[in-house]
């Protein structure tokens, strides 16, 4: 199992989290254009989508079902982030976020492209350099999200 956080470094990885995402508009935001630029790289995984079974990103690039997905993605993102220095809190919600993933047959490299896009947004509206400041703990939490998928 991957390390956990301490204390120091949770509170700086929320800092800057909250800085970026803290604003449920600014989670919207983001959560939709993952599933956007997810669909545009992977027009499969639309399948998986109740909202994108059978349709094209064009078809549901503005769609209701799309920016929930997204929200939703992201606010349970949020919620980890709250709790990345609790162990027991932590593992439940990415208990959680597992077995919900597994049940649709979502596949850790199909979650590692998600986190991928959302590294290069991240990059795009801080900068490169900033995002390498935070890299550690993007790794571990890349590593918590995909073990045991």
């Amino acid at each position: 199992m991957t390390t956990w956080f301490t204390k120091e470094e949770a509170e700086k990885h929320r800092a800057h989290w909250n800085e970026m995402f803290g604003e449920e508009s600014k989670r919207q935001e983001v959560g939709a254009e993952i599933f956007r630029r997810l669909f545009e790289e992977h027009p499969d995984y639309l399948e998986k989508f109740s909202f994108g079974a059978g349709k094209k990103l064009d078809e549901v690039k503005d769609c209701d079902g799309l920016k929930a997905h997204g929200l939703k993605v992201m606010n349970a993102l949020h919620e980890m982030n709250q709790v990345i220095d609790d162990p027991d809190k932590a593992k439940a919600a990415l208990e959680h976020a597992h077995s919900t993933h597994a049940t649709k047959g979502v596949t850790a490299e199909q979650l590692t492209h998600g986190l991928e896009i959302m590294k290069k947004i991240h990059e795009d509206k801080v900068g490169e350099e900033s995002c390498n400041d935070h890299l550690e703990y993007k790794k571990r939490i890349h590593a918590w999200l995909t073990e045991g998928l």
